[in-house]
């Protein structure tokens, strides 16, 4: 995947960590301990950068970044959970991981015990359990229930709107892009030595001609622009057009979940544009590798229309 933009790449991983938050499983809060280095190999990253982007999520309110294993010993050797700051999405995560910690808890020790008291109990044994699923369990519980109510009282910090203001501002203090990525990373080539068929150049040459000067132009004015601005610009149809060029189907997912999108008629151009992109599928091959991200912002664009 090519990035044309740190801000793209930084909210790639917000999308990686939303869509684990998303699972409402025992495994909904992704650890740094597996997460760095699946987004290493995922996207070329450099292990040594991730750290820092994560710092950005955090910075710019878009994530909350927490220690699930104790303070003690060195700050390298902490793990780290992650869950974005929607207020629905961690209520959700904390009632299923309550329910695992109480389960857990009583498969260990033939006992029954409400998740309040075994908040209380853990808080003083944390160094006791540290690093083992129930000290984990307990750790994620305490900082989600938290959370929960930091973000209820705090509502306009938490705001999309302000997000997109702290997220501009945080990637304005970043270096360039190309420092993030390790040494496998290779950017799109300029010349193709061996050229596909004639019906997949045909698909790929349409994709990439599409308002080629105002792509550049909307390319710009996002990265220094909130998305308000941007899809009162440009259009919805326009902005999704080119998302799905470079197919970004997650990234107009969170757009629609984060309400900047959401009349009918919107949504149902939005509707209209993927379902071309799935009828493309023979003639463009790379639209089968996101046959799940297609069908994800399928199901959430059939969701809201529902409402």
């Amino acid at each position: 995947m090519d990035f044309t933009s740190l801000k793209d790449l930084v909210l790639i991983v917000y999308d990686e960590i939303r869509d684990r938050n998303s699972r409402f499983t025992g495994d909904a809060v992704p650890i740094s301990s597996q997460l760095i280095p699946l987004l290493a190999q995922k996207y070329s990253l450099d292990t040594g950068k991730i750290p820092a982007l994560f710092e950005i999520l955090v910075k710019s309110k878009m994530i909350f970044a927490f220690p699930v294993t104790s303070n003690e010993g060195p700050q390298a050797d902490q793990k780290l959970g992650f869950v974005i700051t929607k207020g629905d999405v961690i209520q959700s995560i904390r009632k299923k991981y309550e329910q695992l910690f109480e389960k857990l808890y009583t498969d260990e020790f033939h006992k029954k015990v409400p998740v309040e008291k075994l908040i209380l109990e853990f808080t003083s044994r944390r160094s006791e359990f540290n690093d083992t699923p129930l000290g984990i369990f307990a750790g994620i519980v305490t900082m989600l229930q938290h959370y929960q109510s930091l973000l209820e009282r705090n509502i306009l910090q938490y705001s999309d709107k302000n997000k997109e203001k702290e997220l501009a501002v945080e990637i304005g203090k970043c270096g360039p892009i190309k420092s993030y990525f390790n040494d496998s990373y290779k950017p799109a080539q300029q010349k193709n030595n061996n050229p596909a068929p004639a019906s997949k150049q045909s698909a790929d040459a349409v994709r990439r001609a599409v308002d080629t000067p105002r792509y550049d132009e909307l390319k710009a004015y996002t990265s220094n622009n909130s998305m308000e601005k941007t899809l009162k610009l440009y259009g919805v149809e326009f902005y999704t057009r080119v998302c799905f060029r470079e197919y970004k189907f997650n990234h107009v997912q969170r757009v629609i979940e984060d309400d900047f999108i959401k009349k009918t008629g919107d949504l149902k151009t939005i509707k209209t544009l993927l379902e071309k992109e799935r009828m493309n599928s023979d003639k463009d091959i790379r639209i089968n590798e996101y046959a799940s991200e297609i069908n994800s912002l399928m199901k959430c664009i059939n969701n809201r229309l529902k409402k």
